[in-house]
């Protein structure tokens, strides 16, 4: 990914920015943050009290979230059980 030095602004997205690219609401981005204790969402940097989330970081989880059928993750679910 990238190292832990804050990234410029234009590689940042506001959590407002990022609800309105993936269509979802600001409580839920929120939701994904604090009520999962962090395992859900892409991760974040919170600078005071604002939230930015690196482009990077966006595509990192979108893609680990890339499916082609709506059981492909229930079949690699069961394949990594057998590990």
């Amino acid at each position: 990914m990238h190292d832990n030095k804050i990234p410029p602004r234009n590689e940042l997205l506001t959590e407002k920015e990022l609800a309105e690219l993936w269509g979802v609401s600001l409580s839920t981005l929120q939701h994904w943050r604090c009520a999962s204790g962090g395992k859900v969402g892409p991760r974040y940097y919170k600078i005071g009290f604002r939230v930015f989330y690196h482009i990077d970081d966006i595509a990192q989880y979108a893609k680990e979230r890339f499916f082609q059928s709506t059981n492909e993750r229930v079949i690699n679910s069961e394949a990594n059980d057998g590990k």
